[in-house]
């Protein structure tokens, strides 16, 4: 299956612990590469064969509501 570039908006993000968290959830989640979690701009953006959706679903389970961009 072929990896996608996937990039969502992601509230409640505060510190670097929250990204921390936002990243292993997606580490966890499996088939997600090249993960770039910006606490700055409140986005985190990967490559996964994994859907949008899957991916939101992962980050908004973690704490963090996550809206696909």
């Amino acid at each position: 299956m072929t990896n996608t570039s996937h990039t969502f908006s992601i509230e409640g993000m505060k510190c670097a612990g929250c990204v921390a968290a936002i990243e292993t959830a997606l580490k966890e989640l499996g088939n997600v590469d090249d993960i770039n979690v910006s606490l700055e701009q409140h986005q985190a953006t990967m490559s996964s064969s994994r859907s949008a959706k899957e991916i939101a679903q992962a980050i908004t389970a973690a704490g963090f509501p996550a809206t696909i961009l």
